[in-house]
C-alpha cells in the first residue's frame, strides 16, 4: 500500500491478515466452559510489515489516526492500556519462543473497534501471521492462536475465552 511507502519509506514485505468473526450460539460461554458456535465475518484487520536491522518495533493504525507511529524496543514491552499493548502482546509472547529483531508495521482494519466482532483477535492473529511468515517461525494455527490468545489474556489482561483467536486463525475466509 502507498501508505506504509509514505510512513515508513519503503515497501512492506509481508502482508497478512485474519477475519473477525460473530457467533451464532454462545455470547460470553467460552470462558465459562459453555458450548459457542462462532463463523467469520468478511471484515478484516490486514497487516503489512517490513523487517528492520535493529529491535525497534515501529507501528502504525489506521484506525487510530494512522499518521502517527508508536515505537518500542523487543524485549522492552510493557502494557500501556492502549491499543499498542496488543502489538507489545504479540511480540512478548512470540520472543519467547523465536529470535526476533524490529519491525515496521501498518495495521488496517475493516472490523469496527468494540464492535462484538472480535477486532483485537483479528488484529493479533494478522500480525503474528506477518511476524511468522517474516521470520519463517514454524507455527500451526492451533499453535498461533493460542500464542494470540496468551498476547490479549496474560500480557493485555484481558478476561477472554481463546474462541475468538481460533476462529480468526482457522477461519477459511
Amino acid at each position: 500500500m502507498p501508505r506504509f511507502r509514505t510512513l515508513f519509506g519503503r515497501a512492506a514485505e509481508v502482508v497478512a491478515s485474519a477475519p473477525g468473526r460473530v457467533n451464532l450460539i454462545g455470547e460470553h460461554t467460552d470462558y465459562n466452559a459453555g458450548l459457542v458456535l462462532p463463523t467469520a465475518v468478511p471484515q478484516r484487520t490486514t497487516v503489512e510489515l517490513a523487517l528492520r536491522r535493529d529491535d525497534r518495533v515501529s507501528v502504525a493504525s489506521t484506525a487510530m489516526g494512522g499518521e502517527a507511529v508508536r515505537s518500542y524496543r523487543l524485549g522492552e514491552e510493557r502494557r500501556g492500556g492502549e491499543w499498542l499493548d496488543y502489538v507489545q502482546g504479540c511480540t512478548h509472547v512470540l520472543g519467547r519462543q523465536a529470535a526476533l529483531r524490529g519491525f515496521d508495521a501498518l495495521i488496517d482494519s475493516t472490523l469496527p473497534l468494540g464492535g462484538g466482532l472480535s477486532s483485537s483477535a483479528a488484529l493479533e492473529v494478522a500480525l503474528l501471521r506477518a511476524l511468522r511468515t517474516a521470520f519463517g517461525v514454524r507455527l500451526d494455527d492451533v499453535a498461533l492462536a493460542l500464542l494470540a490468545h496468551r498476547a490479549e489474556h496474560d500480557f493485555v489482561g484481558a478476561r477472554v475465552g481463546v474462541m475468538d483467536q481460533m476462529a480468526a486463525s482457522l477461519a477459511a475466509i
